[in-house]
């Protein structure tokens, strides 16, 4: 039941990116948190707030009561714990291109 909801911010994710270029009729950029700090200067920054949207919370929302579920756990740690580490690896491998380039 959890795995049919976990591709619904997918779904919709792309559905929306997918309407906004039919459109604009041009490639679609997403620009994530960083609407809410537009002057930022520091790429590495820039990278990170442009990898974390709306749907990226949604999704691991959904993976943390799933994991929740899964532990059967009434402690809220474990699955935060785990969810977090998930959520820290994920953001670090997509913005590593950002992070080599910003120091050469």
């Amino acid at each position: 039941m959890w795995l049919a909801f976990s591709w619904i911010p997918i779904i919709l994710k792309t559905i929306s990116f997918a309407t906004l270029v039919l459109i604009a009729g041009e490639v679609f950029e997403p620009v994530g948190l960083q609407v809410l700090v537009p002057n930022l200067d520091h790429d590495v920054a820039v990278a990170l707030l442009n990898q974390v949207e709306p749907f990226l919370i949604w999704q691991f929302v959904l993976l943390y009561f799933g994991v929740k579920a899964l532990l059967k756990s009434e402690r809220r740690v474990a699955p935060l714990l785990i969810v977090s580490i998930i959520f820290v690896a994920n953001l670090t491998l997509k913005t590593i291109p950002s992070i080599m380039t910003s120091f050469l």
